[in-house]
């Protein structure tokens, strides 16, 4: 992936249009919600990161990318 920082990572995504349709967001808020109530989820940080997905501006993959970036950033390499 091109970033190095999540904050502009999250940024970019977030000008993206939804990348779904209005009935997978909702599918996909309705199951995210039950998880997050179910694992006791309710940090509003985390909640609005899981918008990206919900919404299609990051596949999985990059979703999954971005929270490694975000929560395990890598030491600089002096690159």
């Amino acid at each position: 992936w091109p970033w190095r920082d999540a904050k502009a990572w999250r940024r970019a995504a977030l000008q993206r249009p939804d990348g779904v349709g209005p009935e997978e967001i909702a599918r996909q808020g309705a199951h995210a919600a039950r998880e997050n109530e179910r694992l006791g989820i309710s940090d509003p940080e985390r909640l609005s990161d899981q918008e990206l997905y919900i919404r299609g501006k990051m596949t999985l993959d990059e979703y999954a990318a971005y929270l490694a970036l975000k929560y395990w950033p890598q030491p600089s390499r002096g690159d």
